[in-house]
């Protein structure tokens, strides 16, 4: 299949928790076109075939697009995305995620597909806030796209680089995610996560 889960054409309140989404050969979970205030929790996404385009998470698939209207308009003032407690792990070569224009919060996530490209890029007119992750023996962990970099941002505090390699890009700059939230300490992340991301049995 293309895409294992598509979140697009304006959907918005959208809460994905406990799955295991793996193969999507254009993607594991997308976020596109217009979709809006977006959580996906306690979430592990892998591939078991190798192929060329192992990229998990896209928020904003194109920099612009043609609406159903026939003008061109893109993603600003949308895709309001969550994820926490995700675990990204073997062969998710990148986009963990990749964002254009969106506003996205990764805090708590568990990185550990050694051998990727990248973990998370900002892309055009985007927003990026990363806490208190765990990136673990991982390449480029989040990196602002070379062809917009002043057009893009992110904001890391509290995360933990266990054996990385490249780009570890902060802008100093982000946005104030609009809601409570509280945060484990990075250094738990790898335990707490592989033990209850995924589907879990209720016995």
């Amino acid at each position: 299949f293309e895409e294992g889960i598509s979140i697009t054409n304006s959907a918005h309140h959208i809460w994905i928790d406990h799955l295991a989404v793996f193969d999507g050969a254009k993607g594991n979970i997308n976020i596109k076109r217009k979709s809006n205030y977006v959580t996906i929790s306690w979430t592990k996404f892998y591939y078991d075939q190798v192929t060329s385009e192992q990229f998990s998470n896209l928020v904003g698939d194109v920099d612009s697009y043609i609406d159903a209207d026939g003008n061109v308009t893109d993603d600003s003032g949308y895709l309001e995305v969550t994820f926490h407690h995700c675990w990204w792990g073997q062969n998710v070569q990148q986009r963990m995620p990749r964002v254009r224009y969106g506003k996205v919060h990764t805090f708590n996530n568990y990185y550990a597909s050694s051998g990727n490209k990248y973990c998370i890029r900002a892309g055009k007119g985007s927003s990026v806030v990363v806490e208190n992750n765990y990136f673990d023996q991982v390449s480029h962990p989040h990196e602002l796209y070379y062809k917009v970099v002043n057009e893009a941002e992110i904001f890391a505090e509290g995360n933990i680089y266990d054996g990385i390699q490249g780009k570890i890009d902060d802008t100093a700059s982000g946005f104030i995610p609009p809601y409570v939230y509280d945060l484990d300490e990075a250094v738990n992340i790898p335990s707490i996560v592989t033990q209850c991301s995924g589907p879990q049995s209720l016995m």
